[in-house]
């Protein structure tokens, strides 16, 4: 079958979490890589057709912060960590 190979970066620049525009108070800038694989498989019968997705997200394992917030009890900033290294695999079906 047809194979079709893929690789994409995405990232943010910083984020701050308020008006202060502080390092400290604000949500690192990063850059993640991902990288997939589509193959084409040929039908039979009464499928067209097969096609497997194979997908790695953050394929380097960058460890990051998604996002953050300012705590509303005592002012402090709060990030939320973002996902490590993942994977999925699909399967999609021509009728």
């Amino acid at each position: 079958g047809m194979l079709s190979p893929w690789i994409a970066a995405s990232g943010n620049g910083r984020q701050w979490l308020d008006g202060r525009n502080e390092d400290a108070r604000s949500v690192e800038p990063f850059t993640l890589l991902d990288a997939g694989l589509s193959i084409q498989l040929p039908g039979f019968e009464y499928l067209k057709g097969l096609n497997l997705n194979l997908r790695v997200n953050n394929v380097l394992d960058i460890e990051y912060e998604s996002s953050g917030y300012i705590e509303f009890d005592d002012g402090d900033p709060r990030w939320f960590v973002g996902a490590p290294r993942n994977w999925y695999a699909g399967l999609s079906v021509d009728l």
